[in-house]
């Protein structure tokens, strides 16, 4: 099944695919170059593909019930899933860098003449006859909430460690408080990807913090207060 990183990014396309085509009826090019900017830098490259990393690579946890035949199918979906958005996002940056994108797009495994306007379909394969993305407005408010909490936390983390010098090999502990009820399960279901990406040893879920003094703070969404102690880092 798909997991939560999964339907994010499938929403973030979806939502990008949409500015980008209303953008460009309105002739707003900065605009269109923007959205396809923060949607395949900050969020395809710089957390997707970072959230996919163990799973593309075949090292990721997984059930211990799955056969070796279920893992190596997981690993494939989580492969094709990730060329499926680079496919689409190079279709969308194409009026934007048509000689790079094309020579990417040629390289790809999987283009083929059937990705082309029907008009189109019995000549030579090539990304300027392919059919430029659009996309229904179906999409996942749920993933797209939880993910933000979830980034926010590591980004704030990440911050702290910045701010402070604290050194990327030094393991921290989070602590995290909130009476948010969404949150707080958001953030202790994920509680795997947040320590692996900040670089944690404990995350601390609680209603208030309870930190030594000596740790610096950060404000989350709807009140949600983060703590990283600093004692012996």
């Amino acid at each position: 099944n798909p997991s939560l990183a999964d339907w994010w990014i499938e929403a973030r396309l979806k939502k990008t695919i949409q500015g980008v085509n209303s953008a460009l009826e309105k002739y707003q090019f900065h605009e269109s170059v923007s959205l396809l900017y923060h949607f395949f830098w900050d969020d395809f490259c710089d957390w997707y593909i970072e959230l996919s990393k163990d799973v593309i690579a075949g090292v990721a946890i997984l059930p211990s019930d799955w056969s070796v035949e279920e893992k190596e199918l997981h690993q494939r979906k989580a492969r094709s899933r990730i060329l499926t958005i680079l496919e689409q996002s190079l279709r969308l940056l194409h009026p934007f860098m048509p000689y790079l994108t094309e020579e990417l797009w040629q390289q790809l495994p999987g283009t083929s003449s059937h990705l082309h306007n029907l008009a189109y379909e019995n000549a030579p394969k090539t990304i300027m006859l392919a059919e430029f993305p659009s996309a229904d407005f179906e999409t996942w408010p749920a993933a797209e909430r939880t993910m933000g909490y979830i980034i926010e936390t590591i980004s704030k983390v990440r911050n702290i460690r910045s701010e402070m010098n604290i050194k990327p090999s030094d393991r921290l502990d989070i602590h995290v408080a909130t009476t948010n009820q969404e949150i707080f399960d958001s953030i202790h279901e994920n509680e795997a990807q947040i320590k692996k990406l900040a670089r944690a040893d404990k995350l601390v879920l609680a209603e208030s913090l309870d930190v030594p003094k000596a740790s610096a703070k950060a404000v989350l969404t709807a009140g949600a207060e983060l703590a990283v102690p600093l004692e012996g880092l």
